[in-house]
């Protein structure tokens, strides 16, 4: 993951604004998913908020100490988290957790723009993280299923995925949605003494041509 930066990218549709401000107005969907153990879990998802950013950065700085899901290798401060969020209330972006009955921000995700050139103004890619106890519960899944409709709301072409090589979880989650696999980065990171790789995945969300 990137460190939050200014984008040069303009609104390329007038309807991003009104459907961002709606999503961080209210719920973006419920669902329930069954899980291993076949008892539902009710997963709620919602537009991410200022109050949720301890939760946030909770999940992604054990995984900057712990994991290979995120190179990072310093933790993320308050602040860096605070300009994320501003960064993915932009129009055309999205930040969004999910809440569990008992256990709000189960997980966080995400869509960027993928490059900030013009020329890719359709496409975007998605960031998905998940606190390890709600691993393969169906999190994950309802996550990305949002992140993939407001996508296409959003008049999105094309949502790239790029994930550690070794996490076969998330590529498989990736693939269950209608992702394939696209190609790979070799050993173009470091961390814990070893070179990693990304898988890099693809979904196209219309096949209609662009002027």
């Amino acid at each position: 993951m990137r460190a939050a930066r200014a984008s040069v990218i303009p609104e390329h549709s007038s309807k991003n604004l009104s459907i961002a401000g709606r999503l961080r107005d209210g719920i973006l969907w419920e669902t329930s998913v069954m899980t291993q153990d076949i008892t539902p879990l009710a997963v709620t998802i919602r537009p991410a908020t200022e109050a949720d950013l301890p939760a946030i950065n909770a999940i992604y700085n054990r995984e900057i100490l712990e994991g290979v899901a995120t190179w990072d290798t310093e933790p993320w401060s308050e602040t860096q988290r605070l300009d994320w969020l501003q960064e993915h209330r932009r129009p055309g972006t999205l930040a969004i957790v999910a809440d569990l009955p008992e256990v709000p921000v189960a997980g966080f995700a995400y869509l960027s723009y993928y490059k900030t050139r013009l020329g890719y103004r359709f496409t975007r890619e998605d960031v998905l993280y998940v606190r390890p106890e709600f691993h393969r519960r169906g999190v994950g899944r309802s996550l990305l299923a949002a992140l993939l409709d407001e996508a296409r709301r959003f008049d999105i072409h094309v949502v790239l995925a790029r994930i550690e090589a070794t996490n076969e979880a998330s590529i498989a989650l990736h693939r269950a949605l209608g992702f394939e696999i696209v190609g790979e980065e070799r050993e173009a990171g470091h961390k814990f003494g070893m070179w990693r790789s990304l898988t890099v995945m693809q979904i196209t969300l219309d096949d209609r041509g662009r002027g």
